[in-house]
């Protein structure tokens, strides 16, 4: 099928009105508002409508900032504003609005303009994705982390003074605390004239207490890993912080020992924590495809670096037929059969995202429009093998639309509505089931 060619709309040439309404303002999940150069608005989009519970309608021509920001977040906006540069990368910041509530909600954005032909900025088009559950989530494993941090940092340290020129260089425990002893099992009586090798386990560093030379040469001191042997046989990792201390004519080693295992199992569940909350937030729950936000920033970021790609929408056809006949249950085991089969079909470095209810959409990264053409088709025959699941046989299809991106867009949301229509342009039809965006696909 041949591929039309889309010629890019100049950004300095400014778009009508009905195009800004064309953006999926009202079907997006992400807030989207457009504001003109002194903060009044002009859209609010119902994400914007359902987080701060004013309606487009009472909103449109005030100011924003009074509406939904502090005094502090309102200098900040009115500061921007007055210094608006469109020939700057699209930003990217947080702040919050407040709801009629007064609940502060983080929002994630980032912002664009439109300008005049003669480089005036016409519009601000903010979009933003709202992070506050993301941001508690963070701010807990914070001070989930601090407090497991405080917890040890506060605990009695052990402290030991070495004597490294022990009969045969063997490097002796002169003194100790209590809670050295304690730490590895003894009683300080047991562990002082003792050489360390009572206490030595398998080596994590190559340097020791009795490397002088090297310690000599660490005005402030040096921190080390190393493992000791406690007395019933267990291996401590333990943080020792070393100094070198004259006495006389003596040079002996001060160390303070603090037993880091369990820190290092803590650090290493609070980095599988974070990384799980990582996933979560970028990722679709039933099918662990990328969700909208994650998928569009995906190809948000290949509009920028990666150049050229191609981007397919798929809608499948038949799925409310099975989710109604067999359920709710059936319906996802269903898309999750779908998920997988993505998954199979297409290669690691496509983007993969599932955008809703039976919607999901890739990103391929080709210069090629018959390979783009070709995947699809590939998806169309794959998707419509039949399914079995949870007891039943499911068959479905899916209709699928292309769009063709060239380096000049930059704008995700529209590349994906490009897709969108073309898909719809197709749905339901006899003939074809792939179908190129653009200005011919409806």
């Amino acid at each position: 099928m041949p591929v039309p060619r889309h010629e890019p709309v100049s950004p300095a040439a400014p778009a009508p009105q009905p195009e800004v309404t064309a953006l999926a303002f009202d079907v997006t999940a992400a807030l989207m508002i457009v504001l003109d150069v002194t903060g009044r608005i002009l859209r609010f989009n119902r994400a914007c409508e359902r987080l701060t519970g004013y309606r487009e309608a009472d909103v449109q021509g005030q100011l924003l900032w009074p509406l939904v920001l502090d005094v502090t977040e309102a200098r900040r906006a009115e500061e921007a504003f007055a210094h608006l540069n469109p020939h700057g990368e699209p930003g990217s910041y947080e702040n919050y609005w407040m709801n009629r509530q007064g609940e502060p909600r983080f929002i994630r954005w980032t912002t664009t303009f439109r300008t005049y032909p003669d480089g005036q900025v016409e519009l601000v088009v903010a979009t933003g994705i709202d992070v506050t559950e993301e941001r508690r989530a963070r701010q807990a494993l914070q001070e989930q982390e601090t407090l497991f941090r405080a917890l040890f940092e506060h605990s009695a340290d052990g402290v030991v003074l070495l004597d490294p020129s022990g009969p045969g260089r063997t490097c002796l425990i002169v003194q100790c605390n209590a809670a050295y002893a304690r730490l590895y099992g003894y009683a300080p009586g047991e562990l002082i004239g003792q050489s360390m090798d009572v206490l030595r386990g398998e080596p994590t560093s190559r340097r020791k207490p009795e490397d002088l030379g090297w310690l000599r040469a660490q005005p402030h001191g040096v921190r080390l890993p190393i493992a000791h042997r406690h007395r019933d046989g267990r291996t401590l990792q333990i943080e020792s912080n070393l100094s070198l201390l004259r006495i006389g004519e003596r040079e002996l080693v001060l160390c303070v020992d603090r037993d880091v295992t369990v820190t290092r199992e803590q650090e290493a569940t609070l980095h599988r924590m974070n990384a799980h909350l990582e996933y979560t937030a970028s990722h679709d729950a039933l099918t662990g495809l990328l969700n909208r936000p994650a998928w569009l920033a995906r190809l948000t970021a290949a509009l920028t670096v990666s150049g050229p790609v191609a981007v397919l929408f798929l809608d499948l056809d038949g799925f409310k037929h099975v989710n109604d006949t067999w359920g709710h249950a059936t319906g996802d085991a269903l898309l999750q059969a779908v998920a997988e089969r993505l998954r199979e079909t297409l290669r690691p470095v496509d983007g993969i995202g599932r955008l809703g209810g039976d919607e999901f959409a890739v990103l391929l990264t080709t210069r090629r429009p018959d390979a783009a053409l070709g995947v699809a088709a590939r998806l169309e025959q794959v998707i419509g093998r039949p399914y079995e699941v949870l007891g039943h046989t499911a068959h479905i299809g899916v209709s699928i639309g292309l769009s063709h991106v060239g380096p000049e867009d930059r704008e995700a949301e529209e590349v994906l509505r490009r897709a969108d229509q073309a898909m719809y342009a197709i749905k339901g039809t006899r003939t074809g089931r792939i179908r190129p965006g653009g200005e011919d696909a409806g």
